[in-house]
């Protein structure tokens, strides 16, 4: 072998070692950039998952207020149909009661007239009596 064989094998050896060793470092290379980015990838959908969850508490809680909004107001509705028909029953109640008052005063009225007559027309019979006796 000569020397020039000798220098291009050498050559070429330790091109093949450099080719290696930046292949062994571009393998590293490699795998640090994947870890970066499973890193910044799960980072990512970590945030998107943070915005999403935020999106549906903030859009159940809309609901929410909306729909306790709804209730609150059918609520108020419901109580003041009730004070409306409690108020109704109270006017019914008060109605009846006067009338059952007005009723019992006209039968007191009535009894009170029927003793005048009665007392009026024993007076008047005691007067016919009377004056029969003495003729």
């Amino acid at each position: 072998m000569s020397i020039s064989a000798l220098d291009e094998k050498k050559e070429l050896e330790n091109k093949v070692s450099e080719l290696i060793r930046l292949d062994k470092s571009a393998i590293k290379s490699l795998s640090t950039l994947k870890v970066k980015q499973k890193k910044e990838k799960d980072d990512l959908d970590k945030k998107h998952t943070e915005q999403y969850k935020k999106l549906v508490f903030y859009l159940h809680n809309k609901k929410t207020k909306e729909e306790e909004g709804e209730n609150n107001k059918k609520l108020e509705r419901e109580m003041k149909e009730a004070d409306e028909f409690a108020d109704q029953t109270a006017l019914v109640e008060q109605n009846k009661k006067d009338e059952d008052e007005a009723e019992r005063i006209s039968r007191i009225a009535r009894v009170m007239d029927n003793k005048k007559k009665r007392s009026k027309s024993k007076r008047h019979s005691d007067s016919s009596e009377e004056l029969s006796e003495e003729n």
